[in-house]
């Protein structure tokens, strides 16, 4: 069973990355493995706030957000 103890949604990523850097901190996505084993997450980092879920176009490159469906 998945028992989090502390759930974060964070404001930018550099929140994120101070609040990953304890070993007991994960960041959320898609859960499937995570839903599956026995584990104690302390702190649960949401990063779906910072606007990473969409694809941008510029002269050069298509930027793809890590969480774009």
């Amino acid at each position: 069973m998945l028992k989090i103890k502390s759930y974060v949604k964070v404001n930018s990523l550099a929140e994120a990355y101070e609040l990953n850097q304890k070993k007991t901190a994960r960041i959320l996505g898609g859960m499937v493995w995570m839903k599956m084993g026995n584990r104690a997450i302390s702190t649960a980092i949401d990063l779906s706030g910072l606007g990473m879920d969409a694809i941008s176009e510029n002269d050069d490159e298509f930027v793809i957000g890590c969480m774009t469906p």
